[in-house]
């Protein structure tokens, strides 16, 4: 971290943007590994299929690269999973158990909220947050409480 600023204007950007990058890394990161996370007690640990087998990290619902995060501005990042299969869309089918077409047990067409854990854990056990000081920290900077 550079010592002096010239004026607050640089100090702002420069805080700005080390927010930002520890947003879209180490909070990023954190919140696609609370998110495997859910989908394996929301979802995996839930339920055997019988109809499917699953594909787990071969492009299933688990599978980072279903799990995409992005940041809308500056300050806020977004996750979404993104499995799908053809035109179905997997993840929005098991959140809300809408969709299905096949017959399946009642617990299911309950929906398995697991974003919504997600995002429930992120806050409420300070993953997210202990995750910005991480990246602060690996910036140079004290984050406190």
């Amino acid at each position: 971290m550079p010592k002096d600023f010239t004026n607050l204007g640089d100090l702002t950007k420069y805080l700005s943007r080390q927010i930002t990058e520890s947003l879209n890394d180490n909070v990023a990161k954190a919140a696609v590994k609370t998110m495997q996370e859910e989908i394996e007690d929301e979802v995996y640990d839930a339920y055997s299929p019988k109809v499917y087998e699953r594909k787990y990290y071969q492009d299933g619902l688990i599978d980072e690269d279903n799990i995409e995060t992005k940041m809308i501005d500056a300050k806020t990042l977004e996750i979404q999973n993104v499995r799908s299969d053809g035109d179905k869309n997997v993840a929005y089918i098991v959140e809300t158990g809408e969709g299905y077409t096949y017959d399946v047990p009642k617990e299911l067409t309950d929906g398995r909220p697991f974003t919504q854990e997600t995002k429930r854990r992120l806050k409420e056990e300070g993953i997210a947050k202990q995750a910005m000081k991480d990246g602060l920290h690996q910036r140079g900077m004290d984050a406190r409480n």
